[in-house]
């Protein structure tokens, strides 16, 4: 997916102001949206409306045991 103008980042409100170091920055805030088939949003991880923080080492086990806890 390219977005170089940021306008799905946006959509999305992944595009965010960030602080590091002490300095603020635009960037994209680390955010997974769990989609089913028919388009609907099921589940985020992360960012503003985050079920819980983007674990990156234990994500995938994150996304497993939601959909576990879905059935």
């Amino acid at each position: 997916l390219m977005d170089e103008e940021f306008e799905i980042a946006k959509l999305y409100d992944v595009y965010q102001t960030k602080k590091m170091y002490g300095k603020e920055y635009l960037g994209i805030v680390r955010t997974t949206f769990l989609i089913d088939e028919k388009g609907k949003i099921e589940g985020i991880f992360g960012g503003p409306e985050g079920i819980e923080k983007v674990e990156t080492k234990t994500h995938a086990d994150q996304i497993i045991k939601f959909w576990e806890l879905k059935l």
